[in-house]
């Protein structure tokens, strides 16, 4: 896993980014989480990219929400345990 990936799984379990669904007519995409749980800003195009590839490797998940919300994005257990595994700084 790349340094990128690592920082964007570690933004995922740090509850940074929401993904929005398209409800309302909004296109649908990862967005940055706001210090007030609302959006923030989208996360650019490299960086989305990152985030379906570790979606569709299992690292992280979007909450099942109906209705036209953002969604939390979090890491999954696998995830977790990919971040568990690095070696901590002294």
């Amino acid at each position: 896993m790349t340094d990128f990936e690592l920082q964007m799984l570690q933004q995922a379990a740090n509850g940074e980014l929401l993904f929005h669904n398209r409800a309302w007519g909004t296109n649908v995409g990862y967005l940055w989480r706001g210090q007030d749980g609302a959006s923030a800003g989208t996360v650019p195009a490299d960086s989305e990219a990152t985030l379906e590839r570790l979606s569709r490797l299992g690292y992280i998940a979007t909450e099942h929400r109906r209705g036209p919300h953002e969604c939390r994005v979090f890491a999954t257990l696998a995830g977790l345990a990919v971040l568990e595994s690095l070696p901590r700084a002294a």
